[in-house]
């Protein structure tokens, strides 16, 4: 399916991207679910914090949960994260801080799909002399 754009003023958007959205997910789901598919890809969960969400992600190997805020009633920027020195980056929707972190929507793969990259990853890779 395509990816859900969130309309200016709307950024509660995301939650009906079912794909991305994983309201009934925790932590350990969440990685789970992403070891399998390709680094930059990202979904969204709540965060056992209150009243804040959970990106999860992997990088470079490393699997990532970054804590968002979104407050509509900020005139700047209604989704925030917070740096480790206590900076706040803001950014005017879940898509916008997505193309900031050069991360994607996770989407699913089918079976089919997942075999057919299989086949194509074990052509492509360099037999060994015997």
């Amino acid at each position: 399916p395509p990816a859900v754009l969130e309309e200016p003023g709307d950024v509660f958007a995301f939650k009906s991207d079912t794909d991305f959205w994983k309201p009934d997910m925790d932590r350990d789901a969440a990685e789970e679910l992403l070891w399998d598919v390709p680094q930059g890809v990202a979904i969204l969960r709540p965060s056992a914090r209150e009243n804040c969400y959970a990106l999860v992600y992997r990088r470079l190997g490393n699997m990532y949960h970054s804590r968002l805020e979104i407050d509509n009633s900020r005139t700047r920027g209604a989704v925030f994260t917070k740096t480790r020195s206590g900076d706040e980056n803001h950014f005017d929707s879940v898509d916008e801080l997505l193309a900031a972190m050069k991360l994607r929507r996770y989407r699913p793969v089918s079976a089919q799909a997942r075999k057919a990259n299989a086949a194509a990853a074990a052509a492509a890779a360099p037999t060994a002399a015997g």
